[in-house]
């Protein structure tokens, strides 16, 4: 993105909400402790944990840091930042399509969240 500004990475929030932030920390770990539940399934866990756990933060930590990163680059305005403030920054910034494709990978997203969510537990149940 042309506009992008990458001296507002390394600006501070004047009042960050640690409660808020906390909340999200915490809610992003939500999931992790799932893998322990099928632990039995897997063949020779110890070696295919660790290595799935690397990819899988990997896979995840990549897409939030380039995500973050490019939306502070471009909208300083940090206290308009709410559910639904990257699809926006996408879409004023990327166009309607890049903006769609964000909107519709995160219900996809959504939706193999609740997926996994639900496997783990009805698994538990039985």
């Amino acid at each position: 993105l042309p506009k992008a500004q990458p001296a507002a990475w390394l600006q501070s929030v004047p009042q960050p909400q640690l409660v808020s932030w906390i909340n999200v920390a915490l809610w992003n770990l939500q999931g992790w402790d799932s893998t322990s539940t099928v632990g039995s399934e897997v063949q020779n866990p110890s070696r295919t944990y660790p290595r799935a756990l690397a990819f899988a933060n990997f896979a995840v930590v990549v897409p939030y840091v380039v995500m973050l990163l490019t939306a502070a680059g471009v909208d300083q305005d940090y206290g308009s930042y709410e559910v639904g403030r990257y699809y926006e920054i996408a879409f004023k910034y990327a166009g309607p399509v890049v903006g769609s494709v964000f909107a519709v990978s995160g219900i996809v997203s959504l939706m193999g969240l609740f997926t996994a969510d639900l496997t783990t537990f009805s698994y538990q149940m039985c």
